[in-house]
């Protein structure tokens, strides 16, 4: 039996192509693995986004993207599912403008767009969580962003 620290879930996966001389090949199965730790866990997760900040723009709405990254405790491994929560308000008067969620597809960033008008936002992500068998992945802490669109010329 092998026991790995972290504690992480994951699939292992091996394809090789084998050429022939006629050019032909053969592609045999894939194998897989699944690791898992015999108890069951809980990590942290962190949370970090990216997109633009300031957005000009000569036409509304304008659209924004934002890749929303949900890490596996403080390493570099994104976790294998789950949602992001995502709610934008308008800046200084805390009204809501738009709230939902986004899906975490398996080891890759959730991807948010939004459409906005004139004004600065703040956009207040949080990743809300996951179990896959024995593993919890945690809530992470909500990240703040501003956002600030105007008009160009």
């Amino acid at each position: 039996m092998i026991y790995s620290s972290p504690p992480y879930g994951d699939v292992l996966v091996s394809y090789l192509t084998i050429p022939y001389q006629n050019g032909g090949s053969f592609q045999p199965f894939m194998v897989g693995v699944i690791i898992e730790p015999s108890t069951s866990r809980t990590v942290n997760t962190t949370l970090a986004i990216s997109g633009p900040a300031d957005i000009p723009a000569s036409t509304y709405p304008v659209s924004a993207t934002y890749y929303i990254y949900p890490y596996i405790g403080s390493s570099s491994l994104l976790v294998p599912g789950g949602s992001v929560n995502y709610w934008l308000y308008f800046s200084g008067t805390s009204q809501l403008v738009a709230s939902g969620s986004v899906v975490v597809p398996w080891h890759k960033p959730a991807v948010l767009t939004l459409e906005l008008y004139p004004g600065t936002y703040d956009l207040v992500v949080q990743y809300a969580g996951y179990i896959d068998g024995p593993i919890t992945y945690q809530p992470s802490a909500q990240v703040k962003i501003q956002i600030s669109v105007y008009p160009t010329g």
